[in-house]
């Protein structure tokens, strides 16, 4: 499991600065669109998929949803739907996407549903979405964190070419490359499982985290 030796929460991670209106006006959009069915899992599940843009994550948890159940939350639908109202990208956008994000864990933790965060993770953001599956999920959830890795080189050719999705922000090479230079190489000891997305085809890492940690034997 991941070590949690960090106590930091910064600001931007907690949303303080959000736009309140916009968050709670987005969640009810994207909670509308969850269109969950009927059951619970005997032990519900939360996933962290993290990766750079282009790594895989929204291919592979497509798959996965389809064989797990799941709420897939994308810090990128959020974005999309900002930047549909004309929302300057700015400071408190940034927070406004994060109050969304952990908003929608919250919600989805509270209907006892397995769960997935399509997202770059940091331990410090680890750290926050694991206090709040400990304090909403009322002990009952699994969490697991996987990274999907690729070259830059690779990432920047499956943005160049992948196509837009309506209703999906995907990405731009600009905003790649800054999150590159602002994560660089890093630490991956954090996560419970590092796969690589070039190597593999998302078939294959799905069966890869469904056996490792045994979610398809609810």
């Amino acid at each position: 499991m991941i070590s949690t030796t960090s106590n930091l929460m910064p600001e931007e991670e907690l949303g303080v600065k959000a736009d309140r209106k916009l968050v709670e006006e987005i969640s009810k959009e994207i909670i509308a669109s969850w269109g969950l069915k009927n059951g619970f899992p005997k032990r519900p599940v939360a996933l962290l998929i993290g990766g750079f843009q282009g790594s895989g994550k929204t291919t592979v948890l497509s798959i996965l949803k389809k064989r797990l159940d799941l709420i897939v939350i994308s810090p990128d639908e959020a974005r999309d739907r900002l930047f549909t109202r004309k929302i300057l990208f700015n400071e408190i956008f940034v927070h406004t996407v994060n109050a969304i994000r952990n908003n929608l864990l919250k919600t989805a933790l509270s209907l006892k549903h397995n769960v997935a965060i399509d997202q770059k993770a940091t331990l410090a953001r680890i750290n926050i979405e694991k206090a709040i599956i400990r304090k909403e999920g009322k002990g009952e959830y699994k969490f697991f964190a996987v990274f999907l890795k690729a070259s830059e080189k690779t990432l920047e050719q499956r943005l160049r070419t992948r196509k837009k999705l309506q209703g999906v922000y995907r990405g731009t090479v600009s905003e790649l490359k800054a999150s590159v230079k602002k994560y660089g190489m890093q630490d991956l000891s954090f996560y419970d499982l590092v796969l690589d997305s070039e190597k593999m085809q998302p078939e294959e890492i799905v069966d890869k985290i469904g056996r490792k940690f045994n979610l398809f034997t609810n």
